[in-house]
């Protein structure tokens, strides 16, 4: 599990990466700052992941909040 979300960071990191490099080419807008940047990805993440039970269910059990069986963990119940 460690390793699943050390490359969710990594694919993070690469978007950042890329959106921060194509900001620059805008020729009339302002580049994006890190909070619009990190800003959009969330938001695509969180997309992504409320579009499909599965995800959203592995994405919660990665958080913690449900246990290995998809029950709420303790310190939320």
């Amino acid at each position: 599990m460690e390793k699943d979300s050390r490359n969710k960071l990594n694919d993070i990191k690469k978007q950042l990466d890329k959106m921060s490099k194509e900001s620059h080419g805008r020729p009339h807008e302002a580049p994006l700052s890190n909070d619009e940047m990190y800003n959009r990805v969330i938001s695509s993440s969180f997309e992504r992941i409320s579009n499909s039970k599965e995800l959203a269910v592995e994405f919660l059990k990665s958080a913690g909040i449900f246990d290995k069986d998809g029950h709420l963990a303790p310190e939320y119940k």
